[in-house]
């Protein structure tokens, strides 16, 4: 099922091991800018962890978007 939430309202897995450059971030941002998000962020129901979009949801929280789908 996938539904729209507040950023605010999920939290970052602690585990997470992916990391990006900053000219990859930016990158990143300029994306959702222009194309918005075309693959939801998976989260845990149970917990409202992030199972995958890490990176997506960081680059949402830095700019003025602050909804997303999830599934």
């Amino acid at each position: 099922m996938i539904k729209t939430v507040r950023i605010s309202d999920i939290r970052p897995a602690p585990y997470n091991p992916r990391r990006i450059s900053e000219e990859q971030f930016a990158k990143l941002q300029e994306s959702l800018r222009v194309i918005g998000f075309t693959v939801p962020i998976l989260v845990n129901s149970k917990n409202s962890i992030i199972i995958a979009g890490h990176q997506r949801t960081k680059a949402a929280t830095r700019s003025e978007e602050h909804t997303s789908e999830l599934q």
